[in-house]
């Protein structure tokens, strides 16, 4: 508890709720004990001159108390005294007997109860200790002599005398329980005790009576869960019946409503604790509170995961939360709100620009399993995106069902990135075209001829090996064996000239597939017509249309006396 009020200081001892407390010389405290701040040393969380209960102490001697502000305060830093709860003295009770009418054996306290043969030494009321016994030839005891006198005292004239808290001679106890010794016929529910060990059968021990005989001998079972059965005329058993404790059952019933009503209690607090609400792995929004401590790195808005809902830190009234930019951060339960399952599923849906990894549906995508690709539209239909490639390059086919994707994570996107990377990277004897003003004309076509340099690694060369330059991977542009071809002619791809020979490949409405021609001029009664950029080819002395449906056999700068049939 935090600062104690009511304290009241006689001298050296101070009164509390009734109880007086006196000063601890050696200053060590002990849990319960009254700590006086003499001196805080400046902190503010404790009153100088006011009283304090010590709630325990650490592992380095140090007083722990609760300050003003309800928090646990270590006293280690802190000038005080120490007082402790004054042992109230214990009273002294007078012994109380029971009188038991037998014979006294050494040792024992009589009470003269019938005073006959006394010769003046004692009465009815002495009290005596036995101090010998003298018996008859039959073994029997004719008197005794106590250690006051010498006097012999006959049987009958006294009582034995036993302490009340001393167990009566006919009760056992066994575990817990009392039995007491019975001389009858056996009953279901009587209990055998056992005063010699035998085999499977442990001295001292009780069993329960099962069934009895046809003999009306009780049945019970040994260590060994085998039956054994109990003679009235053995000497080695003992037949015992279970003494009712009206007491003790009812101290077993409190004990357990005491349990019970514990167990409530807890349960109460639990559920008047708000954070019972939340569990471990819930998803929850941060309305408030966010970017301040103890929640630096967490944003308001963000949802985040609950890793421990029931906090010991920041005074045991937080949640601890993860996947800020700092490990945990710590919530009060009216800063975050969680999740219904809709929100979850709509929280952890993909969102435009995120990264996944392909999990399925290789038939309805241009795709493998464990593709990396870049969600570029979801269009919340059945297959809602469409994705490209991890550099955001549309797929042949983009569209991808929902169970087709999950989110990549970082290390799969990095490691997806440097695969592409590797296969990407120029190799020496690979083409390229330059993308960037240099030693050279941007568009130059060059040949790869090392890569040795950290900064620009690739030294392209001229295919007239005149001349060359460095550059990086994003400089360059790979061509193709197809353009490569074209570009050392000085064209683009597909661009023909008059007096290319070609080769048809395909055939619509022009020469048949396989016709070897010569690119020609349109004639001027085929310019009434648009043709684009359509190839008039000559065949057999008929110029046919061709719309991109040709190869090149050989440029026209090539040509050389070549006869082609007209």
């Amino acid at each position: 508890m935090a600062k104690l009020n009511g304290v009241v200081l006689t001298a050296a001892v101070l009164e509390y709720n009734g109880e007086k407390y006196e000063n601890v010389l050696d200053g060590k405290a002990q849990a319960g004990d009254i700590l006086y701040v003499e001196d805080s040393n400046g902190r503010d969380y404790v009153t100088e001159g006011a009283y304090y209960v010590v709630d325990e102490v650490d592992g380095a001697g140090d007083p722990q108390i609760t300050d003003d502000d309800g928090d646990s305060f270590d006293g280690y830093n802190i000038e005080y005294a120490v007082y402790r709860k004054v042992a109230k003295p214990q009273t002294d009770v007078p012994q109380q007997y029971r009188e038991v009418n037998r014979k006294a054996n050494v040792g024992e306290r009589i009470r003269i109860v019938a005073a006959t043969m006394t010769f003046g030494k004692y009465k009815n009321g002495d009290e005596f200790i036995v101090n010998s016994s003298s018996r008859n030839v039959d073994g029997s005891i004719d008197h005794i002599k106590v250690e006051d006198f010498t006097t012999a005292i006959l049987d009958e004239e006294y009582v034995v005398l036993k302490s009340i808290t001393e167990q009566p001679e006919d009760i056992i106890e066994v575990d817990g329980f009392k039995y007491r010794k019975v001389d009858r016929q056996h009953k279901i529910g009587d209990f055998v005790l056992i005063t010699v060990a035998a085999i499977d059968l442990t001295k001292g021990n009780v069993y329960e009576i099962k069934r009895l005989d046809y003999d009306g001998d009780g049945i019970f079972f040994d260590d060994g869960e085998d039956e054994r059965y109990f003679s009235r005329n053995t000497e080695k058993r003992q037949l015992v019946e279970l003494i009712p404790n009206a007491a003790a059952d009812l101290e077993k019933q409190v004990a357990e409503l005491q349990m019970k009503l514990s167990e409530a209690e807890v349960e109460l607090t639990k559920a008047r604790d708000p954070r019972n609400q939340f569990a471990v792995g819930d998803q929850v929004r941060l309305i408030s509170g966010g970017q301040k401590h103890p929640l630096s790195g967490y944003n308001n808005g963000t949802v985040y995961t609950v890793s421990d809902p029931t906090s010991e830190a920041h005074s045991g009234h937080r949640i601890q939360i993860q996947g800020g930019t700092t490990p945990n951060g710590y919530a009060l339960p009216t800063e975050i709100v969680k999740l219904t399952q809709e929100e979850i599923s709509q929280a952890n849906r993909l969102k435009v620009g995120e990264f996944a990894r392909v999990v399925g549906g290789f038939g309805d995508h241009s795709a493998d399993r464990d593709d990396v690709v870049k969600i570029l539209l979801d269009d919340e239909s059945t297959q809602p995106f469409k994705c490209g490639d991890i550099d955001g390059k549309e797929l042949t086919r983009p569209w991808f069902h929902e169970s087709e994707l999950v989110r990549a994570t970082d290390e799969e996107v990095a490691e997806a990135r440097r695969k592409l990377s590797e296969a990407e990277r120029f190799k020496v004897g690979e083409y390229a075209r330059t993308l960037v003003e240099s030693d050279l004309p941007k568009g130059s076509i060059v040949k790869i001829v090392r890569d040795d340099q950290d900064s620009k690694p690739f030294k392209g060369q001229l295919l007239d090996e005149s001349d060359f330059d460095y550059f990086t991977q994003n400089q360059l542009e790979r061509v193709m064996p197809e353009a490569l071809e074209w570009a050392k002619l000085g064209r683009s791809v597909g661009e023909f000239k008059v007096g290319d020979v070609v080769e048809v490949t395909r055939s619509l409405a022009g020469h048949p597939v396989g016709s070897v021609g010569v690119v020609a001029e349109w004639p001027s009664h085929f310019l009434s017509h648009s043709h684009g950029n359509n190839t008039a080819v000559k065949f057999n002395g008929s110029i046919k249309d061709h719309s991109g449906d040709v190869k090149l056999i050989a440029p026209v700068e090539s040509v050389v006396n070549l006869a082609v049939s007209e």
